[in-house]
């Protein structure tokens, strides 16, 4: 699911994820299986132009929007 998220200069949003919304980069597989001991996990965003408009929505294509990739510490977990 993409969002479009409106933010003004020194704002910020908090999301809450679950686990079945990343992928293992290593593995390229899409259900994240957590071993049993020390696990770590980051998050990363790429922002983008809006690369697919509905016809119901063209004016998305005029929006400016944030360009780059950012990446959240590393978060560590015990299982």
């Amino acid at each position: 699911m993409i969002n479009i998220v409106p933010l003004r200069a020194v704002q910020s949003i908090l999301s809450r994820l679950t686990l079945d919304q990343f992928w293992c980069a290593e593995t390229k597989e899409f259900v994240v299986k957590l071993s049993s001991g020390r696990n770590q996990l980051t998050a990363q965003f790429e922002g983008s132009e809006a690369k697919h408009v509905n016809l119901d929505m063209p004016a998305i294509k005029l929006m400016n929007f944030w360009l780059g990739k950012v990446q959240s510490n590393v978060l560590v977990l015990e299982r």
